[in-house]
């Protein structure tokens, strides 16, 4: 990896924070989805989580100058620009570390139930009477909300960032998130 942008979301009166964060990651989805491109991360200077999680106001891009370059050239942030500050493509500086950027997903009590049901062989109602409804786990991690186009639900994708020593072999998913890649941390 090395070439990086990044984008700095703009205040704005009319979209919140999180909506316009949101918009940009769909954007970059369909975008990555369409180059069949595994080989840009993602980032969030930004990004907390805990009792207040938070994507920040930032996302960067890392990749091969090349990939960012062909990313770039797409018209995929139409509708966005008045809405962001982005940097030039720029070469990345000397890492302080490694961030490994992906998905994280809790078990919800539902999911449990379905599983017990299938697995044991269990009735709707011995599944209610045995895992309660709140029994699923809590996630405290930032996340962006999302539309599926092939069921067209909306969804969370919950992100987490965490630290690795060094750079791991492996690409990313079509949201920019880890497949076992990390991007550098500066």
């Amino acid at each position: 990896m090395d070439a990086y942008i990044e984008f700095t979301l703009q205040p704005d009166d009319e979209f919140p924070q999180h909506v316009l964060m949101d918009a940009l990651v769909a954007k970059l989805h369909r975008t990555l989805v369409a180059l069949e491109e595994s080989n840009i991360g993602i980032s969030f200077p930004g990004w907390r989580d805990g009792a207040y999680p938070t994507l920040g106001l930032k996302l960067r891009l890392h990749g091969q100058k090349v990939a960012l370059e062909r990313l770039m050239q797409q018209d995929w942030l139409r509708g966005m620009r008045d809405h962001l500050q982005l940097t030039e493509l720029a070469a990345t500086p000397q890492p302080q570390g490694w961030l490994k950027v992906a998905r994280c997903q809790a078990k919800s009590a539902e999911n449990m139930r379905k599983r017990a049901m299938r697995r044991h062989g269990l009735s709707a109602e011995d599944v209610r009477k045995r895992i309660p409804a709140d029994a699923g786990d809590h996630l405290d991690s930032p996340f962006v909300t999302l539309y599926s186009r092939s069921t067209g639900q909306r969804y969370r994708l919950y992100i987490k960032q965490q630290s690795a020593k060094q750079p791991s072999q492996g690409g990313f998913n079509s949201h920019g998130l880890s497949l076992g890649g990390c991007v550098p941390l500066f």
